[in-house]
């Protein structure tokens, strides 16, 4: 069973955002795939790092919508990538280090950020972009 799955309510209206939602939502699963099957630190720190390579290619997309189409909450929002991404970075060097292994909660905090990213901050650019014709 999946970690998280996606619900159409996660929707932001844009079909290129949705399927970046749904590949993130899929890379976290596969993060929980393989600590359920102990694949190892350098498995699970090369899928961190993927994550975190493609969070950094999502959120591009959306700031330069943002910066497109005046978005109000650039920069609150954009704050809040930052950190995300400083903490899947953070985490894959400490396993790549040998100074930590992942943890279930840190699954659970990625899981959580994303859903409550995804369902409350996203959905406030949701209007903007759909205004503005993107679909």
């Amino acid at each position: 069973m999946a970690l998280i799955e996606w619900k159409e309510e996660m929707s932001v209206g844009v079909v290129e955002l949705d399927n970046h939602h749904k590949k993130l939502l899929a890379m976290i699963n596969e993060l929980g795939v393989a600590i359920g099957e102990n694949r190892g630190p350098d498995y699970v720190q090369h899928s961190i790092s993927e994550l975190g390579d493609y969070a950094v290619y999502h959120f591009d997309l959306e700031h330069k919508y943002f910066l497109k189409y005046g978005y109000s909450e650039t920069d609150e929002h954009m704050a809040e990538h930052t950190s995300f991404v400083e903490k899947i970075q953070n985490t894959a060097n400490q396993i790549r280090d040998g100074r930590i292994l992942l943890s279930i909660n840190f699954l659970y905090f990625m899981k959580d950020w994303l859903i409550n990213h995804i369902m409350v901050v996203d959905q406030r650019y949701t209007p903007l972009l759909l205004e503005k014709g993107i679909r």
